[in-house]
């Protein structure tokens, strides 16, 4: 288990001055107040660094075929090390123990981690939370000493009320797109199955595929300050609820300002058919949700080939300063996917067929320049 330190802005003299007998209680007692409402706000403030959709977690197999959930648990959590898990099967056959009790009484795991380990797995069993969100609580849980039930509350996965603070949860129930008992049925079947929000609308037909597309990238915009949410909320009511509107997100591209680099990014990989729809939908949901860059998390989850991402990337920002056009945009990573080569040696090559063009005829793809590309 890893211990902390006493938050910086408990008063260390405090903490290690000695009261005299008259208010010698009185100061004990504000000083320990004060160092436990201290760690406890830090404790809560810790929650963002744990990532619900944790590639890593996903990444864990079972050590062998007959591995027992619990076991599976304490390793994705990072609770043990693989090999410790290993002696102790090989010590609990012997013993007659459950690999648990060996791990808690060579004092690898804690009582309190033993008991939220068990209340993770009965979750999971029960088939209401998906293992790596419970592996995510457990880890949350066991190096913060807080009980699971709190680590769930403060992921926003606990059973009785499941992402009810997320981004798109919020907007959808403002906007009045989704009813809330459907939306209740999302949440839920979110959380049991390890897939977003959005990506459970979908599936039930509760949202379109487009619709849910536009309304993540004027997250994005938000996050960028291009526009505010109130702009988008307003406007995507008016557009929901236009008669003539039969595709209130088109309304809603044609109004906001979408222009962002994570948008460019994420069309040109679904124009050149790099990624699905769904894949898209899904890292843009985990990006919002988490605060992150499309580009990181389609990366994390290794669904494109470092080289390829790396030069939709670049493509995306000389789209977005409209140094290039969408349409050799498009063509230029197919070729980068297809051939192996680099951007430069692509650019490089375009460069050269525009300056062996004949006058009067050029090409569409003679318009490139490599100095305006690599800016």
């Amino acid at each position: 288990m890893t211990s902390h330190l006493p938050n910086e802005n408990i008063c260390l003299d405090k903490l290690f001055s000695v009261p005299s007998a008259s208010d010698a209680c009185d100061s004990e007692l504000a000083i320990l107040n004060e160092a436990v409402n201290a760690i406890t706000a830090d404790r809560r403030g810790r929650e963002s660094q744990y990532k619900l959709y944790d590639p890593a977690i996903a990444r864990v197999n079972r050590l062998f075929e007959g591995e027992t959930l619990d076991s599976w648990l304490v390793r994705a959590a990072g609770l043990v090390e693989d090999q410790e898990v290993i002696e102790a099967y090989e010590l609990a056959s012997t013993a007659n123990l459950f690999v648990l009790d060996v791990l808690n009484r060579s004092g690898k795991l804690s009582h309190s981690d033993v008991r939220a380990v068990f209340e993770a797995e009965a979750l999971v069993s029960e088939g209401i939370l998906y293992r790596g969100f419970a592996a995510v609580a457990l880890r949350l849980a066991c190096r913060s000493y807080i009980d699971l039930n709190e680590a769930l509350s403060l992921l926003d996965i606990h059973p009785g009320k499941p992402f009810s603070r997320t981004w798109l949860s919020t907007l959808l129930a403002k906007i009045e797109l989704v009813d809330e008992e459907h939306l209740m049925l999302a949440r839920l079947e979110a959380l049991a199955k390890g897939i977003t929000l959005g990506w459970s609308l979908i599936k039930n037909e509760c949202v379109d595929e487009q619709m849910l597309k536009v309304l993540i990238e004027a997250s994005f915009s938000i996050r960028e300050r291009r526009i505010a949410e109130s702009e988008v909320i307003s406007t995507a009511i008016i557009a929901l609820s236009s008669p003539d509107g039969a595709y209130p997100e088109a309304r809603l591209v044609s109004e906001l300002d979408l222009a962002t680099l994570d948008r460019a990014f994420g069309n040109l990989l679904l124009a050149s058919s790099i990624i699905g729809i769904e894949e898209l939908l899904f890292c843009a949901e985990v990006a919002v949700e988490e605060g992150e860059s499309l580009e990181s998390v389609v990366g994390s989850f290794e669904i494109v080939e470092p080289s390829v991402l790396n030069g939709a990337c670049q493509l995306a920002r000389m789209l977005l300063n409209r140094k290039i056009s969408a349409r050799e945009c498009t063509v230029l990573l197919q070729k980068l996917k297809n051939t192996g080569k680099t951007l430069a040696e692509l650019l490089s090559s375009e460069t050269q067929r525009s300056e062996k063009a004949k006058p009067g005829f050029a090409p569409a793809s003679a318009s490139f320049s490599l100095t305006a590309r690599t800016a």
